[in-house]
């Protein structure tokens, strides 16, 4: 049995066990469809594997590119980005959207929310050509004991 025939043992006995953790979309945009795996769920993340669909050999790929981001993207057709959910723990959370130039990803937006002290905070970033971050906006939270926001605060420097 070759590596690509274990591949497609594997992917299928997933597909049998639990079909929704595979999932069929074009990532890069290109025509082709591309495949993600969950591998798996934590408390607050899921982990999931990527392959690229490379129309030269017919094969699937294991997809380095998506893979470094860990979780899940969620994919704009309209806009052609990839957003992608972190979170770290009740407060902690990231949300990135990416871009493809050529067959490199690049963060283009990012929301952030964090605790500093006792106070919430959530940034709003862009990033520019080169990859460096830009504050666009800062805001401060305020949640009621049921974990509702109740009000926002702008405290951009």
């Amino acid at each position: 049995m070759t590596q690509t025939d274990r591949f497609y043992v594997s992917i299928t006995v997933w597909f049998v066990i639990e079909a929704s953790i595979i999932h069929v979309n074009d990532f890069d945009f290109d025509g082709y469809d591309d495949i993600s795996v969950q591998v798996y769920l934590g408390a607050t993340n899921a982990t999931v594997q990527y392959y690229r669909y490379n129309p030269e050999t017919q094969q699937f790929e294991k997809w380095n590119e998506l893979n470094s981001l860990y979780y899940g993207v969620q994919i704009d057709m309209e806009n052609k980005t990839l957003s992608v959910h972190s979170k770290s723990s009740a407060v902690d959370a990231d949300d990135t959207v990416y871009k493809w130039f050529g067959d490199v990803l690049v963060p283009v937006s990012a929301e952030k929310r964090y605790w500093n002290g006792a106070d919430i905070f959530k940034d709003y970033i862009e990033y520019d050509e080169n990859g460096n971050e830009m504050l666009v906006k800062r805001e401060k939270q305020i949640y009621d004991d049921n974990g509702s926001l109740v009000s926002v605060t702008d405290v951009t420097p």
